[in-house]
């Protein structure tokens, strides 16, 4: 067994403002200095969901700087305007045995009501998930910088309207570029759209949650393809194949079509996600919410023959608040992710 020794030295200073008032913008600045020093690399724990921040080589010296404004609060009457924006600016240097400039988050935003409109990089986390102690969703990953998209969404779960706030929504449906540096496809695209619901109000003991999140990646070109995937190089990436995309429909008419090859008679572009499940539970003082993402990518899951992969996830967390310097146990998380079915077959 190898011995690790790991040193971190961690510098932090933060600034921030809070609107509380109606009317006043919440505005937050950060800045972080830092430093990494050890034995062998960087233990994977570090490097976890920060988004590719963190350098897998050390010893190295962090910045880590952020500027944002975020929507205006609700006042002491629970109203706050129907329309809004805000930003987010975040700049990572990393200087030493790897040296980096990063820019893991810069976008603008806007909300409409419920609805919200984003463009940019922002760091996000998609599916249903604990999201302060999980080993991170499995179709959206928090390991890599978040990619430049342009989105529409219900950020929050909103009640359908007739229901009584029974039944609640929330999704979102956006298009991103893949960058193009140390990479054989250029050009390429991503899809993304998720949709879930919860049965039951945010005062009852019991709650249910289900939805998925379709990720597809598409378009591109690269002169690494052959002829049997790609025409010239080509893959198709004219927007009359967007439907396609988005809806995941087979059958592309590759003999009328020029452009298209055998290899996409299946569907146009890699589909991928997973199909999630969840529950959550108030007892007493707690909140139990436990949690499985099915994960699909060849069809197996259709068919039934890889229903042992998947997340599964259990958190409980105090409902109460800390009280004076006393032991105070916030949250539990246990996760299990298995993927060593993947299909009995490949069907697509």
């Amino acid at each position: 067994m190898r011995l690790l020794l790991f040193c971190i030295f961690y510098g932090l200073i933060a600034i921030t403002g809070c609107g509380l008032i109606y009317g006043q913008r919440v505005n937050q600045y950060q800045l972080e200095v830092g430093g990494l020093a050890s034995s062998s690399q960087t233990p994977f724990w570090l490097r976890a969901n920060q988004y590719g921040t963190v350098p897998l080589e050390n010893p190295a010296l962090r910045l880590n700087a952020g500027l944002r404004s975020d929507y205006q609060p609700f006042d002491s009457t629970g109203h706050r305007p129907k329309t809004d924006w805000g930003y987010g600016l975040n700049i990572v240097a990393n200087l030493g045995a790897t040296n980096q400039f990063l820019i893991p988050e810069a976008y603008v935003k806007g909300r409409l009501g419920a609805f919200e409109f984003y463009a940019g990089r922002r760091k996000e986390i998609v599916g249903l998930v604990d999201t302060l102690l999980t080993t991170g969703a499995y179709a959206w990953s928090g390991n890599a910088l978040p990619i430049p998209k342009i989105q529409i969404a219900l950020p929050n779960f909103t009640p359908i309207p007739f229901t009584k706030g029974v039944v609640s929504l929330m999704g979102a449906f956006a298009h991103g570029w893949f960058e193009n540096s140390d990479r054989l496809v250029t050009g390429s695209y991503l899809h993304q759209s998720y949709l879930y619901g919860r049965i039951g109000k945010p005062s009852w003991k019991f709650r249910l949650y289900a939805g998925f999140n379709h990720e597809v990646i598409w378009a591109g070109y690269s002169s690494y393809l052959g002829p049997v995937v790609a025409v010239n190089g080509q893959l198709p990436s004219a927007i009359r194949y967007y439907p396609a995309v988005v809806f995941g429909t087979q059958g592309a008419d590759y003999l009328a079509d020029k452009n298209l090859t055998s290899f996409e008679d299946n569907r146009i572009g890699n589909h991928l996600g997973s199909i999630d499940l969840a529950t959550d539970i108030d007892i007493n003082n707690w909140n139990i919410f436990v949690y499985r993402q099915f994960l699909y990518d060849d069809g197996s899951l259709f068919y039934g023959t890889n229903i042992q992969d998947g997340l599964n996830g259990l958190r409980v967390k105090s409902r109460q608040a800390p009280t004076g310097s006393n032991f105070f146990l916030r949250q539990i998380t246990f996760e299990y992710l298995f993927t060593g079915s993947q299909g009995e077959m490949c069907l697509l």
